[in-house]
């Protein structure tokens, strides 16, 4: 038995032992060929299975801590590449999870991808018109973007070859167009797919009770189109717009007009039957309106003509109104009274025979007139001239006359009866001036006390 060294703490160890008693270093590991791996003798010179020259200087194999040098370095190498492939394979497995979370956050609405943007260029698509109410109809969707705008839209319906000019907006992936259909609205709303060759969404067509239909369009290819097609396209597109502005106008006019003049049933001749305080019929009176104006009539006598103008349920002059009932297409005067339509005719003038009136009347002088409304006070007056001497007196719906001179503003009846009124006026200078009215003995007395006389 020989004594050896112990590689790990230099102990001395009998060869025979299998470890050290010292360290616990395992002892006696045995000995292999560098180039076949066969077992080999420390004693041995050269392998007996390959014959390869066996030195332990040049080997470092044959002690056995020159050997468990080797089989670190070994494991040292194994534990690098593993640390690399381990690596690499993270590398790999984090680039492809950050993609799939990009596309996971663009779905979740957190952190969306870039939208798909449709390049400017012309597109055309074509598919189904998925209506609510009626049969899927084919139907063709073409557009051109030019500098991020739309231009040259349209939308053909394929059953009946008929072409809508579009206006709208696109953004990213987003489509909103806008079309008329004889003055109601055609509503485009579509979503480009990812690829840009399908596009899905919803329409509303006013034009045909609001129907509302799914559209799956898919792209096709465009077809080369010269530039007189091009220039026709155009200038439909411009006769279309031109046309829906003259509509515009027309409606606007008509609207103005209606504020103005009242709604078309309002035209015509229009007559009340007008009673006493007894409720004894006196005959009628008639409102002829033609656009604007009427005229106003006691039996067969014209009294006054005045502008009026429609303001809601008011039909209102500069002094009193009528009741428009829209509901029941009747004119209802201040006093309550209905009138009932007797002419669809503007230029409508009641003759003695239809007027029907038993207005007590004094020759040329008007006397006896009773009065059922202010408008009858003014419109009483408004033809007669009253005497005083030498003097003469007027009043007129625009002001009161003294001889030829109009001394204020226009009048206003402050009260009135059957028999009598109260009128006033303002002069320039702000004073007020009165007149007590008698149409019975057809007589009009200042404040003053003067009494001007019918001749």
């Amino acid at each position: 038995m020989a004594l050896i060294n112990c590689p790990e703490c230099g102990h001395e160890v009998s060869d025979k032992a299998s470890a050290c008693p010292n360290c616990g270093r395992p002892m006696g590991i045995p000995l292999i060929c560098p180039e076949c791996g066969a077992p080999v003798s420390s004693n041995d010179q050269n392998c007996h299975n390959c014959g390869c020259p066996i030195h332990q200087e040049t080997t470092g194999y044959f002690e056995s801590d020159n050997y468990m040098d080797g089989y670190s370095k070994n494991r040292v190498w194994i534990w690098v590449l593993i640390a690399f492939l381990v690596c690499s394979v993270g590398g790999v497995g984090f680039y492809a999870y950050t993609r799939m979370s990009q596309k996971d956050k663009s779905k979740g609405g957190k952190e969306k991808a870039s939208p798909l943007s449709l390049v400017d260029g012309r597109y055309s698509y074509q598919g189904s018109w998925e209506s609510s109410q009626h049969a899927t109809q084919s139907c063709k969707l073409e557009f051109e973007k030019k500098e991020g705008n739309l231009v040259n839209g349209v939308y053909t319906n394929l059953r009946y070859q008929s072409r809508i000019p579009l206006n709208g907006t696109i953004k990213g992936d987003t489509l909103h167009f806008v079309g008329d259909i004889g003055g109601k609205q055609l509503v485009i709303n579509l979503t480009a797919a990812s690829d840009g060759n399908s596009l899905i969404g919803e329409g509303i067509d006013y034009a045909h009770n609001g129907d509302q239909a799914k559209l799956n369009l898919t792209k096709v290819a465009v077809s080369k189109v010269d530039d007189d097609i091009d220039l026709a396209f155009e200038a439909s597109r411009q006769r279309a717009a031109e046309e829906e502005r003259e509509r515009q106008r027309r409606q606007r006019e008509e609207e103005e007009r209606a504020s103005k003049e009242g709604p078309a049933w309002l035209q015509g001749a229009w007559r009340a039957e007008l009673k006493d305080d007894y409720g004894n019929s006196m005959g009628y009176g008639y409102e002829v309106f033609n656009h604007g104006s009427s005229k106003s009539y006691i039996g067969s006598s014209y009294l006054f003509e005045r502008r009026y103008t429609v303001s809601g349920k008011y039909v209102t002059y500069d002094k009193g109104y009528f009741v428009l009932d829209t509901d029941n297409h009747s004119l209802i005067g201040a006093d309550g009274n209905r009138f009932t339509k007797v002419s669809d005719d503007v230029y409508y003038t009641p003759s003695s025979s239809t007027s029907g009136s038993t207005y007590a009347q004094s020759g040329s002088s008007s006397r006896s007139y009773r009065f059922s409304s202010a408008d009858d006070v003014i419109g009483w007056l408004s033809d007669k001239t009253f005497y005083n001497g030498s003097r003469r007196l007027r009043i007129r719906p625009n002001g009161v006359w003294l001889n030829d001179y109009c001394a204020t503003f226009g009048p206003t009846v402050e009260r009135f009866e059957s028999w009598k009124a109260l009128v006033r006026a303002m002069t320039a200078t702000g004073q007020r001036v009165s007149f007590f009215v008698n149409p019975i003995d057809g007589e009009i007395t200042d404040e003053a006390g003067d009494v001007f006389r019918l001749r």
